[in-house]
Formats: C-alpha cells, sequence, structure tokens
C-alpha cells in the first residue's frame, strides 16, 4: 500500500486526531494534526498558540515502545492534576489512572496544558503536595 506524500516528501496516514508520518530523516513520528493541535490550544492566548506551534515537535514511536522501569507512583505518595476540559486525554482516563496511583487528585476545568494556560492551578498542586510531604 503507497501512502500519500506531502511537500516535504514524508508519507502520512491519518486516524483521528494525530497521524503516523515516516521520513528519511526520523524513523516514524507521532504528532496532532494542525485543526487538533489548535483546537487543543483554545484556552491560551494567542501568542502562547503561536509559541507551542513553533516549539512543539513530533515523539519518536520509541519513546512510547520502551519499557519502563517499575512506576515509582507504587511506592510513594503522589498527586494528579485531572484535566477537564483535555481534548487530548480523556478526563475519564486521567480519573482512572490517578485511581489507579492512589494519587491525590485535584481536578480542574483546564485543558492539555494546564501549566501553560492555567500555571496557578498547577502552582495549587505542587503547594499542595509540598506541604503534604514537608510537614
Amino acid at each position: 500500500m503507497s501512502l500519500p506524500h506531502d511537500a516535504e516528501g514524508e508519507n502520512e496516514v491519518v486516524f483521528k486526531n494525530a497521524y503516523i508520518s515516516t521520513s528519511r530523516a526520523v524513523e516514524a513520528l507521532v504528532h496532532l494534526t494542525k485543526g487538533s493541535l489548535a483546537a487543543e490550544r483554545s484556552q491560551g492566548s494567542a501568542d502562547q498558540i503561536a509559541l507551542c506551534k513553533s516549539v512543539q515537535r513530533p515523539i519518536a514511536l520509541k519513546c512510547i515502545q520502551e519499557p519502563a522501569p517499575k512506576p515509582t507512583w507504587r511506592s510513594k505518595p503522589s498527586w494528579f492534576l485531572i484535566a477537564e476540559d483535555d481534548r487530548m486525554i480523556n478526563p475519564k482516563t486521567q480519573h482512572f489512572m490517578a485511581k489507579r496511583m492512589q494519587a491525590r487528585i485535584h481536578s480542574f476545568a483546564v485543558d492539555h496544558t494546564p501549566l501553560l494556560t492555567a500555571p496557578e492551578k498547577v502552582l495549587e498542586v505542587i503547594i499542595a503536595a509540598a506541604q503534604e510531604t514537608l510537614s
């Protein structure tokens, strides 16, 4: 099966809001389509959206295929910020992961990038974690 080519000569396979792209320079990449990136960053300012578009790079498949060691959350206290307005990771999935971790859950109506669009919420979770572990 031959794949369609873009202007740079990369192959692309579209599925949902992401696609896999292969080129001579990189084995395989997964990243968001332009439409889904713009939709996800809708809570950010125009400057934040422009910055993200200019610096975000596709993730190499190797990064998500590498076996991970035993997760630290199995033996240490954990905190989880659930992004209820996230359009990349379903909030139901985030709740599942947080409960599985037995994490202290902080849930906010924020998007996929709260560090960028709601840094005060991220700071709130960090301060709560620090107060609980340092007292």
